[in-house]
């Protein structure tokens, strides 16, 4: 009997060791609990509050982007459109030209065989009128070449402008090659 009293007791001593061990891991744990509740948890929903204000703002700036280069593709379209026009208009004044010219040496010709026979004033005023009417039609046609000129060079910028705006975007991952 004094084998199984001591048996027990140091059975009873080792529970009493383990009870104690048991709460000081208790204590440590609600102490970690409470740590983790208080200090921890904030911290973390705080940056997780931050990193969707960003992940917001990240996506309204690819939406705003790619708006953008939407946009430009719709007005280089339009430039073209607008260029093809007067691309027509120039080629157009270019035959009004030349029937013109024609004209002109056609009436030159008239004339320096009129002159001979006396053709009088009539003749001047036709050619004054011709004349008139060569000069109007090269500044028309001056004019559209140069809104030509003009359309073509911005459509040159809008499409650099663009170009870059989409290597941009490749380079920070928004448009995969």
């Amino acid at each position: 009997m004094v084998q199984r009293e001591a048996a027990l007791d140091k059975a009873n001593k080792d529970l009493v060791c383990e009870v104690g061990n048991l709460k000081k891991d208790l204590a440590t744990a609600e102490a970690e609990v409470h740590r983790l509740g208080s200090v921890v948890i904030p911290q973390l929903e705080c940056q997780i509050t931050n990193l969707s204000a960003e992940n917001q703002e990240l996506r309204r700036q690819l939406q705003s982007a790619t708006g953008s280069c939407g946009r430009h593709h719709v007005e280089i379209e339009a430039l073209r459109i607008r260029i093809c026009h007067q691309d027509k208009e120039v080629k157009d004044l270019e035959c009004d030209k030349s029937n013109l010219e024609r004209r002109v040496e056609e009436l030159l010709r008239q004339m320096g065989s009129h002159q001979g026979s006396g053709c009088g004033g009539g003749c001047n005023r036709r050619i004054e009128d011709l004349t008139r009417d060569v000069v109007h039609w090269k500044d028309r046609f001056l004019d559209m070449q140069q809104r030509r000129n003009n359309l073509s060079e911005q459509l040159d910028e809008q499409g650099e402008k663009i170009r870059t705006y989409e290597e941009i975007l490749r380079r920070n991952g928004f448009i995969i090659r």
